[in-house]
């Protein structure tokens, strides 16, 4: 107590002066207003934002003020009276006048500040002061392990002034229903899979400032999920095969085993087995007939096990069709595929059918069948490959047939089937195609048979070339015409000189 008496005595003294002083010029306020002589506010009540930290200004500008005294306030505390400071806030000063000056503004700053003139009836004008605060962020856990199936929800909070926005995304990714963002304080995950895993990014922004971010790292723990590069592969005799298997788990799987049948495998002279990343290979050198069958590899950790098949065989790739879809004939087409096989192809199946077998019903016609050996016709392209596991020097196999008897201006569709020594291959997808109207040739005839010229491009077209017999045959039927026509003249004169030298 005996150390707060003075500092008590000095404010009741301080106040006992200050309204002193007021009453005084309250007195002298009274003689003004009856001379007639009223100030007036220029400057009218406004709101004004700030960042947390900075200066502002509260203006308070006056006409004919005279001795009138200028108050400031802020609720019941009085910060100024006149140009005396009251408020004992070192950041607080008045400038330029009487306009009211905060330096480094805090949050607690904010509110309602009211300068009042000391007329016999107060006039006051209202300031508010809003301050900006920019945004902060922050979560529970940044750090999240669930397991496969788990429902789980995410969520950070955000402050303040406004109120900040939260946004989710996932760094390098999209969000798991596929959004790039969203806004919202929660983010839920729905039956979690590994696709859920990653570094989900919870951003808060309001405009002041720059936006921040926080993130939670999510690890999702599940078994072994295993993806082939193809369930079915094509190879040769002599050739080097190679079997894959992509393999996802967490935690990781320490080895991935190989069977054939229900036969273990390991690594000898012709078998390697090679791990680089999450992709497995089993590389079989030099295949023999032997070598075909099934396949599968497996693999397991602490929480499941997993196994997928591939079938390794010697039978043709599926065909492919090449040949454009618009015919150039009304009542024939000349279609074209090839297919890859390292065995010589023995024969294909051909089948082919009207898309709708009539105008008012939408059922397709009958297949017709046709069995076509692989030597009418065909050749051999030495092309380089590396899909799905083929050595650079699978063989594709190029063969055309010529379609005889069809309706003008009509839809069919096609499929085709080749076979090697080791069996029929799959069957090709459907093709789609239509005749003319009206041929598209400038002879009447059709050709006679089907036929592929020993270099025919990629995109082989329907042609008017029949054989290269027939070929061969009407150039020279051509070129004997054409000499006739040149000689036949000559012939005629050399005979008329002849006779008339008789």
């Amino acid at each position: 107590m005996g150390v707060r008496m003075p500092q008590l005595l000095k404010l009741r003294i301080f106040a006992f002066f200050a309204t002193s002083w007021i009453l005084w010029n309250y007195g002298t306020v009274q003689c003004h207003e009856e001379d007639g002589e009223t100030p007036k506010f220029i400057t009218r009540s406004q709101t004004l934002r700030v960042v947390i930290g900075e200066t502002v200004t509260l203006p308070c500008q006056v006409d004919r003020l005279g001795d009138y005294v200028l108050l400031w306030k802020r609720g019941n505390s009085v910060l100024s009276a006149g140009d005396m400071k009251i408020t004992r806030d070192n950041r607080v000063e008045l400038v330029d006048g009487f306009n009211l000056e905060i330096k480094k503004v805090r949050p607690l700053d904010g509110g309602d500040y009211v300068c009042q003139m000391s007329t016999l009836v107060p006039e006051e004008i209202h300031h508010t002061l809003e301050i900006m605060v920019p945004p902060s962020v922050r979560s529970d856990n940044n750090h999240l392990t669930i397991s496969k199936g788990d429902q789980v929800t995410l969520s950070c909070r955000g402050s303040g002034n406004p109120v900040p926005t939260i946004t989710w995304s996932r760094r390098n990714n999209l969000l798991p229903r596929g959004e790039q963002s969203v806004d919202g304080n929660t983010y839920g995950i729905q039956k979690a899979d590994r696709h859920s895993a990653g570094v989900y990014l919870c951003s808060a922004n309001n405009g002041v400032g720059t936006p921040v971010t926080t993130s939670i790292e999510v690890r999702v723990q599940y078994p072994p999920e295993i993806d082939v590069e193809g369930s079915w592969l094509h190879s040769g005799e002599g050739q080097e095969a190679i079997l894959a298997c992509v393999v996802h788990a967490d935690p990781p799987t320490t080895k991935v085993k190989w069977y054939k049948d229900v036969m273990i495998l390991d690594e000898s002279g012709r078998l390697l087995m090679e791990t680089r990343g999450s992709r497995h290979s089993l590389i079989i050198r030099n295949v023999q007939p032997s070598d075909f069958g099934n396949y599968s590899c497996e693999a397991d950790n602490k929480l499941g096990r997993s196994r997928k098949h591939i079938e390794l065989s010697g039978r043709p790739n599926r065909a492919v069709f090449r040949s454009d879809p618009i015919g150039r004939m009304r009542d024939a087409f000349n279609v074209t595929w090839s297919v890859e096989s390292y065995s010589v192809v023995e024969e294909f199946r051909l089948s082919y059918r009207k898309k709708h077998a009539n105008e008012t019903h939408d059922q397709p016609g009958q297949w017709h069948d046709v069995v076509i050996p692989s030597s009418e016709g065909s050749y051999y392209d030495q092309r380089t490959t590396l899909t799905r596991g083929l050595s650079p020097a699978s063989k594709t196999h190029w063969k055309s047939y010529h379609i005889r008897n069809l309706e003008a201006g009509v839809m069919y569709e096609a499929k085709v089937v080749a076979k090697n020594k080791y069996g029929w291959a799959q069957q090709s997808d459907l093709f789609q195609f239509n005749t003319r109207t009206s041929d598209h040739y400038p002879y009447e005839s059709s050709p006679q048979h089907d036929v592929i010229a020993g270099s025919l491009p990629t995109e082989v077209r329907d042609m008017r070339i029949t054989s290269p017999t027939s070929f061969a045959v009407s150039v020279h039927s051509s070129v004997a015409s054409v000499v006739i026509s040149l000689l036949l003249p000559v012939s005629l004169v050399l005979f008329a000189s002849r006779a008339a030298t008789t």
